[in-house]
């Protein structure tokens, strides 16, 4: 029985090869095409993935780097907020980016988030303070955060909060 089997996927393979073999020339020219479009493609991906690599450290060239840090503290309902990215940078602002997390029913206006800072500069002493808001926010989107502070400021204490109105 076995041996009966093994015959016959012989004798089908062999009727099969002579068959894909034996393509006419415009499959043939067509597969060839296929083929040639198939490298075109691939150095076309690897150009574009070049170039995206390429924008996004220019990107990141042109973003200014944080040189101090920010503690951040919870106000009231401070634990729906998230706040990312935060750092004072050489002119002694904060940025950075805020998401509003949701679970805050607001009848009228709202919800607010709000992020109020205190700089301090390289010895200790309070060198400014300033905040940040982001009103009517939804869930889900990371909000731009730019809080003003004041020259010569290494780090902040902030404190966020979500209110309603």
């Amino acid at each position: 029985m076995r041996w009966t089997v093994l015959v016959a996927i012989t004798a089908v393979l062999a009727l099969a090869v002579p068959a894909t073999a034996a393509a006419p020339p415009e499959v043939v020219k067509l597969r060839k095409q296929v083929a040639a479009l198939n490298v075109k493609v691939k150095r076309l991906t690897t150009e574009r993935n070049a170039a995206r690599r390429e924008v996004v450290a220019l990107t990141a060239r042109l973003t200014p780097k944080p040189t101090g840090s920010v503690v951040l503290a919870n106000g009231d309902n401070g634990d729906r907020v998230r706040a990312t990215g935060l750092g004072v940078h050489a002119d002694g602002n904060i940025l950075g980016q805020i998401e509003y997390l949701g679970g805050l029913s607001c009848p009228n206006y709202g919800p607010s988030l709000r992020v109020e800072a205190t700089f301090f500069g390289p010895t200790g002493a309070i060198v400014g303070t300033g905040s940040g808001s982001a009103t009517d926010a939804v869930m889900g989107p990371r909000y731009p955060l730019s809080i003003y502070g004041a020259a010569g400021a290494v780090r902040a204490d902030a404190v966020v909060s979500v209110t309603c109105f």
